[in-house]
C-alpha cells in the first residue's frame, strides 16, 4: 500500500473490487436511511 501511494508500486486493490466495496457501502447507507434490510445478491454491482 505504501509503495502504491508513493507511485512506486501497483495498486493492491483492483478497481473492480473497490467499486464493489463502494456499492456495498452505499447499500448499507440506504439500509440505515430506510430502516430496513436490503438484499445485494452475489454481485453487488448487478
Amino acid at each position: 500500500m505504501r509503495d502504491a501511494l508513493r507511485g512506486d508500486g501497483p495498486n493492491p486493490v483492483p478497481p473492480s473490487e473497490a467499486v464493489a466495496v463502494m456499492a456495498l457501502l452505499e447499500l448499507g447507507r440506504r439500509s440505515a436511511q430506510e430502516g430496513r434490510a436490503l438484499h445485494c445478491g452475489p454481485d453487488p454491482l448487478a
